[in-house]
């Protein structure tokens, strides 16, 4: 509940003798208008002069928050002090709320819950709330100029409550608590009142956001050592065993479970009650027994609750963990995969439909991979919530592996709640929880969050390979192509069979060899033969020699033409000139060895050779492009194969 605050002015401090014992109530604020006397906690209310007692409050029992009455934060340019405390509490649970004046002379709430902290001041509202009265959870209202969407609407009560309130509140009072949202970390809370609507609006903090001054030592925590309370274990007795009951969280659990018989427990009032009565065994073995403590993140959490949980397909489990600075954290196994789950309190944007619906978050396209009622088939420890064996919910599991965002629907509660969460590993828990690897179960098949061994390979070489690819290709086109290359040598040579050499004194197996040239141009040489054929071939084994390095390249054509008169009419086949090709030539001083043949016929022919150096080839580009995609191929190759394995298993 956010009471309504009048007009602020600063005075001094004031104390009053409390009308029912006679003891100091100290009033800090010069406009709060209770207080809770601390020796007999009857609510004090200052008429200003006068003050006059109109019921009492609750004593509040011990709670694990490290807020306390005189504590001190900050959020952006408003510092504030805590001055009192309200214990709202539901049928399923109950949290702090803290009554705040700011450096302004504000006055406004610190709402604490789960970790988070919503900072809240009043807001007058201008033209009533737009676009809906009834203000049911997923309706979007307008107040002032914010559009606002309801997120939570239930019946609430005070149950206890301590130091300075703004105005007079006792136990039992009750109200509908109304939370909206706007977007981008801005909250609020609606209440309909006599007088009209009233708009309390903020923003959600965490701990370490609100630099929090003046806190109270927390036992077990933070080096500070454990004290043992004794004469206090009366009213935490199971109702079912007379067991006794430790709560680890204390305050912030809202039940728990016997650890004799296996009963759930409301441990939201002082004298523990009943909720669901347990037999005698204990059906499920916890990997990381209550009471554990470890690190993730650099963060020490203990284990304080332990459920089963089940859809019609299988069975997996949950662990809550609980640290008093930065609230809850969730641990989920099945099959010996795991995940670690926090709440997300501000819930994101409407699913995309589709043949797979999906959603962005935090820059992250999430998929939905699953959706199915499901419910508790099994309890053990300390909850912020009322849990049951047998409570339902619908839950929603949207992925982007390793990351998980999750939505469980509470239609009896008419409640959703939106959690975010990141795969984990056995050893990362066994090192961080210190319990040994043997005890983790075994893995079994591919988890719905278990990363792609190739999947961060795939994404960098994504990216880097297009724009390989591109520079490749620009570095083609930029050198031309398949360029025609530059004429280096040119010479006309002759042909004859053995017996003609002889008959021309030359030796039979002579071999003609061109006159130095320079290749000039880095890249392919061709050598161009053009003979007059005729219904017969030329042949030419050819070497370049390299003059400085004696380095020989060998290469071969064959020039050959046909032609004829048949009944389809004349026909031709075959060409006149032809074209060897030595690639990758340096520039430098060469020579070309041709050693000649032809077709039986021919005794004797003239042919001219050209000689180009230069050349660039198309077919090197795709070479060298698939000698760069060979391994990006191999690698999404894999990684498409466990992904298709992954959404084999999805709904």
């Amino acid at each position: 509940m956010m009471f309504f605050v009048s007009a602020l002015a600063w005075q001094r401090m004031r104390q009053f003798d409390c009308p029912q014992c006679g003891a100091p109530v100290v009033f800090q604020s010069a406009t709060a208008e209770a207080s809770v006397c601390s020796f007999c906690q009857t609510v004090v209310v200052r008429k200003d002069v006068n003050v006059e007692a109109i019921g009492s409050m609750a004593v509040l029992p011990p709670d694990v928050s490290p807020l306390q009455v005189g504590a001190r934060g900050r959020l952006g340019e408003w510092g504030f002090m805590l001055l009192g405390r309200v214990r709202v509490a539901w049928k399923g649970g109950s949290w702090n709320e803290w009554f705040a004046e700011f450096s302004d002379g504000g006055r406004g709430w610190v709402a604490e819950s789960q970790g988070f902290f919503m900072v809240l001041r009043e807001e007058k509202v201008v033209g009533g709330v737009k676009g809906g009265t009834k203000l049911k959870v997923g309706e979007s209202v307008g107040v002032n100029d914010l559009v606002v969407k309801v997120v939570d609407s239930k019946e609430v009560e005070c149950v206890g409550g301590e130091g300075e309130l703004p105005v007079a509140v006792v136990t039992g009072e009750r109200w509908v608590a109304t939370d909206v949202e706007a977007g981008k970390g801005v909250v609020g809370t609606l209440e309909k009142t006599a007088e009209g609507w009233r708009f309390f609006k903020g923003k959600v903090a965490t701990f370490e956001e609100l630099g929090w001054q003046g806190l109270k030592e927390m036992p077990g925590w933070n080096g500070v050592p454990l004290v043992t309370e004794r004469g206090l274990t009366e009213g935490f007795n199971c109702p079912n065993c007379g067991g006794v009951v430790g709560l680890r969280a204390a305050g912030g659990s809202m039940a728990g479970s016997c650890s004799h018989c296996g009963s759930v427990l409301d441990a939201t009032l002082p004298k523990v009650e009943l909720l669901q009565k347990g037999g005698k065994k204990r059906k499920v073995k916890a990997t990381l027994p209550l009471g554990t403590r470890g690190v993730w993140k650099g963060v020490e959490w203990q284990v304080i609750g332990f459920m089963q949980r089940k859809d019609k397909w299988a069975p997996w489990l949950e662990y809550l963990l609980f640290n008093p600075f930065k609230g809850y954290l969730w641990l989920t196994e099945y099959k010996g995969h795991w995940a670690v789950v926090e709440r997300v309190l501000e819930a994101p944007g409407v699913a995309v439909s589709g043949v797979r619906p999906w959603i962005m978050h935090e820059g992250r396209e999430y998929k939905q991979y699953a959706k199915a009622a499901c419910e508790v088939t099994y309890v053990e420890g300390e909850f912020y919530w009322l849990v049951e064996v047998g409570e339902k919910a619908v839950v929603t599991d949207f992925i982007a592996p390793p990351f998980v965002l999750s939505s469980e629907t509470y239609v009896e509660l008419n409640e959703v709640t939106w959690s975010a969460g990141e795969y984990a590993t056995s050893r990362q828990l066994s090192e961080g929880f210190k319990v040994p690897l043997k005890d983790f179960p075994t893995t079994q098949g591919l988890g719905m969050l278990q990363p792609s061994g190739y999947g961060e390979k795939w994404n960098t070489l994504k990216s880097v390979v297009k724009w390989v690819a591109l520079i490749w290709l620009g570095l083609q086109i930029f050198t031309g192509g398949s360029c025609s290359g530059k004429k280096e040598y040119e010479g006309e040579f002759e042909y004859a069979t053995p017996a003609v050499k002889q008959a021309m004194g030359m030796a039979p197996d002579s071999v003609a060899v061109t006159p130095p040239f320079e290749v000039t141009k880095q890249g392919g040489v061709e050598v161009e033969v053009r003979a007059p054929v005729n219904n017969n071939w030329l042949g030419l084994d050819v070497e370049l020699i390299n003059a400085t390095t004696g380095e020989r390249r060998p290469g071969e054509v064959t020039v050959e033409y046909y032609q004829g008169v048949d009944s389809d009419g004349r026909w031709e086949e075959g060409s006149r000139q032809a074209t060897a090709t030595i690639p990758g030539v340096e520039p430098g001083t060469y020579t070309l060895a041709l050693d000649a043949a032809a077709d039986a016929a021919v005794g004797q022919m003239t042919y001219d050779l050209v000689v180009t150096s230069g050349h660039k080839y198309f077919s090197n580009f795709v070479l060298g492009l698939l000698a760069l995609l060979v391994y990006p191929i191999f690698v999404g190759w894999r990684h498409w194969s466990f992904e298709s394995r992954r959404w084999s298993n999805a709904d």
